[in-house]
C-alpha cells in the first residue's frame, strides 16, 4: 500500500514538474509575443507618424506648386501657362472705333501766344472759277504742327588765362563764371542723363549710344557714371527734405522689393504718400531697415502687407489686396477650405463696397454700414479658424 502511494506521489510530482516547465515555457512564449507585439505597435506608430509627416510635406509641396499671383506675393509675370488669366470685363458688341453719337475728342490747340511761328495760308484764286481772291479770314481754320528742333549740342569754351604778376611773379589763373563747374558737361546734360538712366532705365551703354545717334556727342560709360554721382550729390538735400516730409505724414504706404546694389543682394524700400514717394536702398529686409526709412519715432498710420518688420508701428492697416491673396491661399490649403472660401468672399465684398463708393454708386454712410457688417463677419471667421482650423499654418495666420 505504501509502495503504491509512493509511486502515485512520484507520478504526481513528475506531472507537477512537467506542468511547471510547460507554464514556464508558455510564460516565456507570452513574454516574447508581448515584446513582439509591443515592437510591432511601436513600429506601427513610427510608420503612422512618418505617413503623417509625409502627408504634411506633400500638402506643403502641393501648396508651393500651386502658388501663383492670386494666392501669394509672386508677380503675375512668374505665373505659368496653367494659371488661368483674369477675366476681363465683357465688351459691348459693336463696330470698332468711335460709336455714333459719342462726344468727339481732338487734340487741343496751343494758345497763340505760345506758338513759335505763324504762317498765313491764303488762297490766290477761286478753286471753282479761277477768279483772284484777296482779303483775310476773320476766323481762319487753325492747323498746328508740333516738331522737335534739330538736336544739336551747344559747346561753350572757357579760356582761363594764366597771368604772371610783374611785381611778385605769382601766376594767377582766371576763374570760371558763377554756375560753371569743372565738369565737361552742363547742368541740362547732367539732368537728361540722370533721367535716361534713372527714370527710363537705360543702361550706361544705351545712354552713350543715344547721345551718339541723336546728338552726335561722344561719351564714355565712365562719364555717365560721373554725371550720375554729381546729380546724386546735388539732390541729397531735396531727398532729405522729402524723407522728412514722408516721416511726418499722417498716412504712409511702405513696401520693399529685392534689389541689386554693386552686384550684391539688397532691398529697395519705398514710402509713398499722395504727394511724395521716397526710395531707400538697404542691405537688409528687417525692422532696422524699416526704422531707417520711416524714422524710429514715426507716429503716423501705415498701410502695408503683413510683413513683421512693421510690427513696431502702433497704427497699422493691412492692404486688402494682400489679404485677399492670403485668404485665397487658405481656400486652396488642405484643412482650411471652408474658412478660406468665406474669407475670400468677404474680402471681395469689402473691396466691392469701396469701389462702388469711389465710383459714386453709393454714399459714404452706406459704404460704412456695409464695411461694419463685413468687419464683424470676418472677425468671427478669423477667431473660429484660429481655434478650429485643422491646418496649423492657417491657425497661425488667423
Amino acid at each position: 500500500m505504501i509502495d503504491k502511494l509512493t509511486e502515485h506521489g512520484l507520478a504526481l510530482h513528475d506531472q507537477v514538474f512537467d506542468l511547471e516547465r510547460l507554464c514556464a515555457r508558455q510564460q516565456a512564449t507570452i513574454q516574447r509575443q508581448a515584446a513582439l507585439l509591443k515592437q510591432k505597435r511601436d513600429s506601427a506608430r513610427a510608420v503612422n507618424a512618418e505617413i503623417r509627416r509625409l502627408e504634411a510635406r506633400i500638402r506643403l509641396l502641393e501648396e508651393r506648386l500651386g502658388r501663383n499671383s492670386s494666392n501669394s506675393s509672386q508677380p503675375p509675370s512668374a505665373d505659368g501657362p496653367e494659371v488661368a488669366k483674369r477675366k476681363r470685363r465683357s465688351k459691348r458688341k459693336g463696330q470698332r472705333g468711335g460709336q455714333r453719337g459719342h462726344k468727339g475728342r481732338g487734340r487741343p490747340l496751343v494758345p497763340v501766344e505760345e506758338v513759335d511761328a505763324v504762317v498765313e495760308c491764303r488762297p490766290d484764286h477761286c478753286c471753282a472759277c479761277e477768279h483772284p481772291l484777296v482779303g483775310n479770314d476773320p476766323d481762319p481754320w487753325r492747323h498746328q504742327v508740333s516738331e522737335i528742333p534739330e538736336p544739336r549740342i551747344e559747346i561753350t569754351e572757357y579760356r582761363r588765362h594764366r597771368l604772371t604778376c610783374p611785381k611778385c611773379g605769382q601766376v594767377t589763373t582766371g576763374g570760371l563764371p558763377e554756375g560753371v563747374s569743372n565738369s565737361s558737361f552742363g547742368p541740362r546734360l547732367h539732368a537728361l542723363t540722370s533721367l535716361l538712366t534713372g527714370r527710363f532705365l537705360l543702361s550706361k551703354r544705351d545712354a552713350v549710344t543715344l547721345y551718339d545717334v541723336v546728338y552726335g556727342l561722344s561719351l564714355s560709360s565712365g562719364s555717365v557714371i560721373a554725371m550720375e554721382r554729381r546729380m546724386a550729390e546735388g539732390l541729397a538735400h531735396p531727398v532729405q527734405d522729402a524723407l522728412e516730409w514722408v516721416r511726418s505724414a499722417p498716412v504712409v504706404h511702405p513696401d520693399e522689393t529685392g534689389w541689386r546694389q554693386a552686384k550684391e543682394r539688397a532691398w529697395l524700400w519705398t514710402a509713398a504718400t499722395e504727394e511724395i514717394a521716397v526710395f531707400n536702398i538697404h542691405r537688409r529686409r528687417s525692422q532696422e531697415a524699416a526704422k531707417a526709412l520711416l524714422g524710429e519715432d514715426f507716429g503716423g498710420t501705415i498701410c502695408s502687407d503683413r510683413f513683421g518688420a512693421y510690427n513696431w508701428i502702433d497704427r497699422r492697416g493691412y492692404c486688402w489686396a494682400h489679404l485677399l491673396r492670403d485668404f485665397q491661399a487658405m481656400a486652396e490649403r488642405f484643412g482650411s477650405e471652408w474658412y478660406g472660401c468665406r474669407l475670400v468672399a468677404g474680402a471681395k465684398r469689402v473691396m466691392a463696397a469701396c469701389r462702388m463708393y469711389h465710383e459714386g454708386d453709393i454714399r459714404k454712410r452706406e459704404r460704412d454700414d456695409r464695411l461694419r457688417d463685413e468687419r464683424r463677419r470676418i472677425h468671427r471667421l478669423l477667431v473660429s479658424a484660429k481655434e478650429r482650423a485643422p491646418a496649423m499654418q492657417t491657425r497661425r495666420e488667423c
